[in-house]
């Protein structure tokens, strides 16, 4: 059994497209940009109230910053981006509606608007009192009970739209994706194109729409646990070790690290 996501399109749009990309492959420009921190130890010394170290206390170092954040490393390298296919243009018309216009899409678009009353009771509802939908070109199938999450890439910082968070079993029926999203800027222009906010009415072609992260669908189980000072201190220890080895440096990935007995 495998994650692997099949995508599917028109052959006639092949090279006419973005193609879906590994997440690892599309990684923000922003978080490229960042200075890279010279020293590759994942640790610093704890200092105590008078501004000394403690030798014998170690703790994550703060300054790796998001280049040193396991879960954030490790969220931006899985699933699979679906870039923008062509580019769209926002605006709203004399009834304050909404209205979206395309540019030299290769093939028949629709944009449908699920208005406020399919969710009456739903808090902080979207600036224009819908949520819109667009059509892809791409139709996903994964294995037999993988499902995959699709959810908006929120770490590309994309915040003139939201695209929606949903569950498909992409398993049980090939799955034609659509654009579900909410539009998050309120529009001053009308339907001017002279003097749009190009950076929030304009998603290019290319722009990280839509993040596909496949799972296997299994049956959900937790407990609670409440346990004494030492065993929440072992428990940290083993999450600070694991997170420095284990998340960061590729070059401690590729074996187990056992310190002080951790990891037994």
């Amino acid at each position: 059994m495998s994650l692997k996501v099949n995508f599917y399109a028109d052959k006639n749009l092949k090279e006419c497209i973005p193609e879906p990309v590994s997440a690892s492959k599309m990684s923000p420009s922003w978080l490229s940009e960042l200075p890279n921190k010279k020293s590759k130890c994942p640790f610093g010394f704890l200092r105590n109230s008078a501004g000394g170290v403690d030798p014998y206390t170690l703790i994550p170092d703060s300054s790796l910053g998001v280049k040193g954040c396991p879960g954030i490393q490790d969220f931006l390298n899985f699933g699979y981006i679906i870039p923008n296919w062509t580019t769209f243009i926002f605006r709203e018309d004399e009834q304050n509606k909404l209205v979206v216009n395309w540019v030299d899409c290769p093939y028949e678009i629709d944009y449908v608007a699920h208005p406020d009353d399919q969710f009456s009771t739903l808090p902080n509802k979207p600036i224009y009192n819908h949520f819109g939908k667009i059509n892809s070109p791409w139709i996903i199938k994964t294995e037999k009970n993988v499902s995959c999450l699709i959810t908006h890439p929120i770490w590309h910082r994309n915040n003139s739209f939201t695209t929606a968070t949903g569950i498909i079993h992409t398993d049980i029926s090939p799955f034609h994706v659509p654009w579900f999203f909410e539009y998050n800027y309120r529009i001053k222009s009308g339907m001017e194109l002279t003097t749009m906010d190009v950076s929030k009415q304009i998603i290019d072609v290319g722009t990280p729409l839509m993040l596909v992260i496949p799972f296997y669908r299994k049956k959900f189980e937790s407990s609670i646990n409440y346990v004494d000072v030492e065993e929440m201190e072992r428990q940290s220890n083993i999450q600070i070790y694991r997170s420095a080895f284990g998340g960061i440096y590729s070059e401690f990935r590729k074996k187990m690290i056992k310190f002080n007995g951790l990891f037994k």
